[in-house]
């Protein structure tokens, strides 16, 4: 380890930030010459590796930002304003001809009045972290229009500012002097190493990959570019399907449009779309159910969280959980597999041999679903990442790269390509997101799986409609953009 000498050193505001960089700076280097010098077991210094190569994608796409058209932006900014606006005062209209008083709607002590008070509904809780609270979050108002009709109108009321509140928040970010917006990326930011976004160091945009669909529009390429958005198709599932060795889920998975066919196999119909999209349950189709349920199942979810997310009744979700599993019965398997190494071992090691240890207590259920969920929604990141890592490497090279890629969003990549050239290219950025790799199962057959990446192309990031023209749309190769 290096050393460096203080003792003569004066500190001052002019040089403190040079000294302290400058220390962190030695201490990386060091630590790198450790991970360098072969003390890592392969596990770690396969951890280590990846994270060192992710580190030019990051960097280009902090940099690069994407470009906004600002006069688009402003001009959502003013509707939806427009539109908050009204559904504010429809709420204290509400509140005051029944209960005298306006409402904050950011205020959980004046919510909890509203809801449990005035209107006399039984107090919602919720559990974190062990800790059971009455509250009025999202998740307890969702469950108060669901469940309580006098409750119902005002918390959609809520609701519905909240939601156009944040979309402004979200487009009235700071944007760089060249109207760009820019994010953070980190490589360690999540547990299963799919990459996690914020604001820039720099303090100008936000988190990138959780972007409202109608802000999309603002997002557009840069002149001579056109966009290009790829993600994976049912990436997940595939993952679990081959991890469990399920030789019925594989075939579903494998078999086209997998909602279809998983619910085809769980209700007993020929896989067959118009079927399946035949209403099963108030409104829901037999293929809305089975694609909620099957996802929140493969998680090791009970039938009491599963009903919620599906947004039925716990009995609904209870029978659908119990044919499913009769269907498909190595999922149960899997999850068993899981709950065994966990207590045998304490970690999971995954197909790409990245190794992830539990510390929390591996008894716990939720220690457990967070198992279960490490291995799909690892390979789903890490795969996307090694994906933009191909792209960023062949085309990256020089400034003004016809292939350029802009942002990372968990299972997908939005970049632009030149649009003289995208005929040429985007065969080229599809083999480099194509990359087979081998799963083995819980029975210890090893398979090589490859995930399929669709792809769309426009010249703004939101979806092409009558309203939306420039929008991305589905690329065929023999199709002009």
């Amino acid at each position: 380890m290096k050393t460096l000498q203080l003792q003569n050193l004066t500190l001052t505001p002019e040089n403190q930030e040079i000294v302290y960089n400058s220390l962190d700076t030695m201490q990386t280097m060091a630590l790198k010459e450790i991970f360098d010098g072969g003390l890592l077991p392969a596990w770690a210094t396969t951890t280590h590796r990846y994270s060192e190569l992710m580190l030019g994608p990051i960097m280009t796409m902090m940099r690069r930002g994407v470009q906004i058209d600002t006069d688009r932006r402003d001009m959502l900014v003013r509707g939806l304003r427009e539109r908050a606006d009204k559904v504010q005062v429809r709420f204290d209209f509400l509140c005051e001809s029944l209960f005298g008083t306006t409402v904050n709607h950011n205020s959980t002590p004046q919510l909890q009045t509203l809801f449990y008070e005035f209107l006399a509904i039984p107090e919602q809780t919720k559990s974190k972290k062990g800790e059971v609270k009455v509250g009025a979050d999202r998740e307890i108002l969702e469950r108060i229009a669901r469940d309580y009709p006098r409750g119902a109108l005002f918390a959609n009321h809520i609701l519905r500012i909240r939601d156009l509140e944040k979309q402004i928040e979200f487009l009235s970010k700071k944007l760089s002097s060249r109207n760009r917006f820019h994010a953070a990326f980190n490589v360690a930011g999540t547990e299963t190493f799919r990459l996690s976004s914020s604001e820039h160091p720099l303090r100008i945009g936000s988190n990138l990959q959780n972007i409202p669909k109608e802000a999309r529009t603002c997002f557009v390429a840069d002149p001579g570019y056109m966009l290009f958005y790829s993600d994976q198709q049912g990436a997940e599932a595939r993952i679990v399907a081959y991890l469990s060795g399920d030789e019925n889920y594989i075939e579903a998975v494998e078999g086209g449009d997998s909602h279809t066919m998983v619910a085809s196999m769980v209700f007993g119909f020929p896989p067959d779309r118009e079927l399946a999209e035949r209403e099963y349950y108030r409104g829901y189709s037999y293929r809305d159910i089975t694609k909620k349920g099957a996802h929140g199942s493969n998680y090791y979810g009970k039938p009491f969280t599963l009903a919620q997310q599906m947004k039925v009744e716990t009995a609904v979700a209870e029978a659908f959980q119990m044919q499913y599993f009769r269907r498909f019965p190595g999922i149960s398997n899997w999850h068993a597999w899981v709950a065994n190494q966990l207590q045998k071992k304490g970690y999971l090691v995954s197909p790409f041999g990245i190794r992830r240890n539990f510390w929390n207590r591996r008894w716990d259920d939720a220690t457990l679903r967070e198992a279960i969920a490490f291995v799909p929604q690892h390979c789903v990141g890490v795969l996307m990442n090694v994906g933009i890592y191909n792209i960023w490497e062949r085309f990256e090279g020089k400034p003004g790269a016809d292939v350029q890629i802009l942002l990372n969003l968990h299972d997908a990549v939005l970049g632009q390509v030149r649009i003289d050239k995208a005929a040429e290219l985007l065969p080229q950025v599809l083999e480099c997101l194509h990359f087979p790799f081998p799963v083995t199962d819980i029975n210890g057959i090893s398979r090589e799986i490859v995930i399929p990446f669709d792809v769309e192309v426009g010249y703004n990031w939101g979806k092409a409609s009558d309203k939306n023209p420039s929008g991305l749309k589905k690329w065929r190769p023999d199709v002009k953009a």
